[in-house]
């Protein structure tokens, strides 16, 4: 199918046919490919899926996030990007629909990994055994010193 990325399955299953003894045409038929995938795969060309590298919008953000978010974030950096978007309808309202709730958050998660404050740092208290909780149930019996 056209558009459709070869699964590491699908290229097993091809190869297991191939040396079965079967055709290109049987094999790529048995692995749910086309001839011309099955050619690719024994010649061993694979096309990896790359990540798209470009928006597909504009920012909706942009004339807002480092004059007004950011600002407020670096006062109180526990605001969620909730409290942020009602922040802006409250101030622009209609300029920004719920819709681009999700962006928001997703943005701040950026801005709190990236430049936002540290996280408390706790170490763990490893105590090897037998260095921590020496207790005597059993007092040893009272004896009394001797009279001189």
């Amino acid at each position: 199918m056209p558009g459709k990325h070869i699964t590491h399955q699908q290229e097993a299953i091809y190869m297991k046919n191939r040396q079965i003894g079967h055709g290109q045409e049987t094999a790529a038929a048995k692995a749910g490919v086309s001839i011309r995938s099955g050619r690719r795969i024994e010649k061993g060309v694979r096309v990896e899926k790359s990540q798209r590298q470009w928006r597909t919008r504009q920012d909706p953000f942009a004339l807002v996030w480092e004059t007004e978010l950011v600002p407020l974030l670096y006062g109180e950096p526990e605001l969620t990007g909730t409290t942020l978007w009602e922040h802006l309808d409250d101030r622009y309202p209609g300029q920004y629909p719920e819709k681009l709730l999700r962006s928001l958050q997703r943005r701040v998660k950026h801005w709190r990994a990236t430049q936002g404050p540290g996280k408390a740092v706790m170490f763990c208290q490893s105590v090897p055994a037998g260095h921590q909780g020496w207790l005597r149930f059993a007092q040893p019996p009272f004896v009394p010193s001797p009279a001189k």
